[in-house]
């Protein structure tokens, strides 16, 4: 629907709500929310139970038990060593967006958001959560995609520069499989 204003002549478009927006000014809407809510964490938790159950976890706390701790303290230092790189990712992503979450703050968002990307996906997980936490602080939506597109982009960077350098040591040029393809 569109209408002139009087005052300067401007055409404004009145916008339908949308579905959604509309769905949420139901009175019901609450209620089913949170108990649509309740009904995934409870599907969640059973399969959870479910996969926990086929697990043979007498086997698994025996391996550990048999692997040496200088190995196990190793792994566990790589892993915070990792989980801290990931969430330089999001700093370096603070300085170009310019917004102004504590650099704790979008450590520990991003920290959590990583460890959900590894157990869960990159989309499902890491974004999703990443992007939820980050509007829940107060960040808008374009700063957040902002956030999201750099830290993707220096990750698939470090991706190619890692297998480049991993190229270049195995002696493998660009124009060498390129030569070997066409034939």
């Amino acid at each position: 629907m569109v209408r002139e204003e009087a005052a300067g002549n401007r055409i404004v478009a009145d916008r339908d709500p949308g579905f959604w927006r509309r769905l949420r000014t139901k009175r019901w809407w609450p209620w089913f929310s949170r108990g649509a809510a309740l009904a995934f964490f409870a599907l969640v938790a059973t399969l959870l139970i479910v996969e926990a159950r086929n697990v043979r976890w007498h086997e698994v706390i025996g391996a550990i038990q048999r692997m040496p701790w200088p190995t196990l303290t190793i792994a566990m230092g790589l892993v915070v060593a990792s989980h801290f790189l990931y969430s330089c990712y999001d700093l370096v992503a603070r300085l170009y967006t310019g917004h102004a979450l504590p650099a704790r703050t979008v450590l520990a968002v991003t920290f959590v958001s990583y460890a959900f990307n590894l157990n869960m996906g990159a989309l499902v997980g890491g974004a999703a959560m990443r992007f939820r936490l980050y509007l829940q602080l107060g960040l808008g939506v374009d700063i957040v995609a902002r956030i999201l597109s750099l830290a993707m982009l220096s990750n698939w960077l470090g991706y190619m520069f890692c297998i480049r350098s991993r190229f270049r040591s195995a002696g493998i040029s660009a124009a060498s499989s390129t030569r070997s393809a066409s034939c």
